[in-house]
């Protein structure tokens, strides 16, 4: 289960405070848009995940966002929402929201810290109790939850910046995985099982200021749990390959998010062919930082009984959606 392993980070967590009792100027709700430039949806499926990079298929799922406002723009500690609770937002009837609707005070300062998918996450007890729009704390265990993870984080004073959309740009904060084989030379194999060993599989990412990085904006990952003897992302099939042909390890699109880590000689791909029947192939990854929205594709080129490893590093991109959210 994914909440044995959260850990409670508190002495790094602000705690919300009773709030003032200024009422709104006028009565003017508070939109919101999504602009998910890495608008990707990872759900879980067998070995490996699928990517998805429609607009519809982000609307399938809630994001839930943070706020908190202020008068002196700072301490931040007074909740824009009717409770402190992280606020569900869902797609239905052609818009984004939720209820009840809030309101600005045009003479505050305003804080939104969001992540998505809502319903998985909270699902998996994966937020951190004490989370908030100053600081987001999320547990995810890699093989377990399987699915992307997205935040957003923006800023608002509506005396100079107006009460417009608060445009909500997410970003993915997961390392995806992907593995080819292909022949060096004209032969015809197939591959018929592979896993990885040695790797971090469970992480807290925190977002924000937790006092020891000092921007609204910046996260980082706490490494938990590294496993070292379990066989990670098992797949087995039967996938044909050739030194013209690749084939792609894990089902649908052949992608495995991690959290984002350093490895450095301990981490190795497994896998067996038809041909070579129960004997075990081997190799250790290069090390290498695993960074945050970033999709590390490793082909594997076999040559008579060697193997030799290459990667590419790309940015982990699809298509942009301007989604007006109407909070």
């Amino acid at each position: 289960m994914v909440k044995m392993f959260k850990y409670v980070l508190l002495a790094f967590l602000p705690i919300l405070i009773a709030c003032s009792k200024e009422e709104p100027a006028q009565d003017i709700i508070i939109d919101f848009s999504g602009n998910n430039n890495v608008l990707n949806e990872i759900v879980k499926a067998g070995a490996g995940s699928s990517m998805v990079n429609t607009a519809a298929e982000l609307q399938g799922k809630s994001f839930g966002v943070y706020g908190l406002r202020s008068g002196t723009n700072s301490n931040f500690v007074t909740p824009v929402f009717e409770t402190s609770a992280a606020k569900q937002v869902s797609y239905g009837g052609g818009a984004w929201g939720y209820t009840p609707k809030a309101k600005w005070v045009r003479s505050n300062y305003y804080r939104f810290r969001a992540f998505w998918p809502y319903d998985q996450l909270v699902a998996d007890d994966a937020v951190n109790a004490s989370s908030n729009a100053n600081l987001l704390s999320i547990s995810y265990a890699s093989g377990v939850q399987m699915y992307d993870l997205q935040v957003a984080y923006v800023q608002r004073y509506p005396v100079t910046d107006g009460v417009g959309t608060v445009n909500l740009q997410f970003k993915h904060v997961l390392s995806g995985l992907k593995f080819k084989v292909k022949f060096a030379d004209a032969e015809t194999d197939y591959i018929e099982s592979f896993y990885l060993k040695g790797l971090v599989t469970v992480g807290t990412l925190m977002y924000g200021e937790d006092g020891i990085n000092a921007s609204a904006h910046d996260f980082r990952w706490i490494p938990i749990y590294t496993d070292n003897s379990s066989k990670l992302f098992e797949w087995t099939g039967s996938k044909m390959f050739t030194n013209t042909t690749e084939a792609t390890v894990f089902d649908n699109d052949g992608v495995v998010f991690i959290v984002p880590q350093a490895i450095s000689g301990s981490t190795s791909l497994n896998f067996t062919t038809s041909s070579g029947g129960s004997a075990l192939h081997t190799a250790v990854l290069p090390a290498t930082t695993f960074e945050p929205g970033k999709i590390y594709t490793y082909t594997i080129v076999i040559k008579d009984a060697n193997i030799s490893l290459t990667v590419d590093i790309a940015d982990w991109t699809g298509v942009d959606s301007n989604i007006d959210i109407n909070l």
